[in-house]
Order: structure tokens, then sequence, then C-alpha cells
């Protein structure tokens, strides 16, 4: 193990390189009334992809001063005044009679069709 700011890590967790974890409590699955007697340990794993080269140190960032201030002062905006009203929506779409006569004319097509095929499908060919 080697320490690494502030940290003890094994040497082969690389700083500042992407790492993922995995823990989980092994416990046994034991069950008491009281949950005295039972072993609780958990275990965690670090997996890191292989990363050659050097490892860049992390930039430093600013310290930010605290203020110890526990108000926020806030600029007062006045809301605008809402008027409630009627609803207004889109409109329903205005059909025509045309539109209406074409669907349907391209129902009793595809009807047509349909029923030619079933009956073409019903039909034993002999050759």
């Amino acid at each position: 193990m080697g320490f690494n700011q502030r940290a003890v890590l094994p040497l082969s967790i690389k700083p500042h390189v992407f790492t993922n974890l995995a823990w989980d409590n092994i416990d046994r699955l034991e069950e008491t009334l009281t949950g005295k007697g039972t072993s609780h340990r958990v275990n965690g794993i670090a997996v890191q992809t292989k990363f050659y080269g050097p490892y860049p140190p992390r930039p430093e960032l600013p310290r930010i001063d605290k203020l110890k201030q526990r108000s926020v002062n806030i600029e007062h905006e006045e809301l605008e005044v809402y008027l409630a009203c009627a609803r207004v929506g889109p409109q329903p779409l205005p059909t025509n009679e045309s539109h209406i006569l074409e669907a349907q004319e391209s129902a009793q097509v595809a009807g047509n069709k349909n029923l030619v095929w079933v009956l073409a499908k019903q039909t034993k060919s002999d050759w």
C-alpha cells in the first residue's frame, strides 16, 4: 500500500485515472430476531483500465474563502399581472368533402384487393 494525497491506496490503483467501484455487504443471510450475533462485512473492488504514460496531476483549484453569511440578499422583482380568461387553443381542422370521399374510395379499393387475395389463397392449384 502506498500513501497518496491523504488516502492509503494499493500501488496498483493509479491516481487521476477513471475508476469503477463496486461494493457489496456480505452477511451470509444471517437473520436473528434481535440482530445480535451476526457478522457484517463489506467487500469492495476498484477496476481501472490499463493506462500507459505519465499521470498528470490534478490542477490546483482556487480556494474559496467562507464568509460565514447565513442570509441571502434577494432583489425583489415585480411579476406581471396574470389575467385569467378562456383558453384559446388550436381550432379543429376543417375537412373537405373531397377528402372524405377519397378516403372512402381508398378503403373500398383496399378491401377489394384483400378479397381477391383471400380468394386466390383458397383455391387449390393443380399444377
